[in-house]
């Protein structure tokens, strides 16, 4: 088959189906010969690289070569590529901030409930409280109300 059409499918039951409103088309142009609307056999062939002369794929065809000849069609779309591009890198560079935040936050809270746990094993054992407090850096009154 040339032509498969997806939508989004719920994997754990399997039939629950996402209504976002996309569906997502793959085409495989190598099937071109098992296409059996004209239009999509002589597109895919295009595709392929083989000239065609299908009134469709020429007009198609034309079409590229007048923007690909376009200077002002090409500029507008060099500058969407740069404005795009400078979005991608912007969200990329937010997503990786809040990430690093994020670790960062874990982080912190891991090594307070460390040094929460060894002050609370060290007063435990008898461990003055002004040591344990000098040792972890945690305040003498914190460690006082464990």
């Amino acid at each position: 088959m040339p032509v498969y059409t997806f939508k989004s499918l719920c994997l754990e039951d399997g039939k629950t189906l996402l209504d976002d409103g996309t569906t997502k088309i793959m085409v495989n142009s190598l099937t071109a010969e098992k296409a059996e609307d004209g239009n999509l056999k002589a597109f895919l062939e295009y595709m392929n690289g083989k000239a065609s002369k299908n009134e469709f794929v020429q007009s198609l065809e034309n079409t590229i070569t007048t923007y690909k000849h376009n200077e002002k069609i090409r500029e507008e779309y060099m500058y969407r590529m740069t404005v795009e591009d400078e979005i991608r890198y912007e969200i990329r560079k937010e997503t990786e901030a809040r990430v690093w935040a994020e670790a960062e936050e874990e982080i912190n809270e891991a090594k307070a409930e460390t040094s929460q746990a060894t002050a609370q094993a060290l007063k435990g054992l008898g461990v003055s409280v002004e040591k344990i407090a000098k040792a972890t850096g945690i305040p003498a009154s914190t460690i006082e109300s464990w």
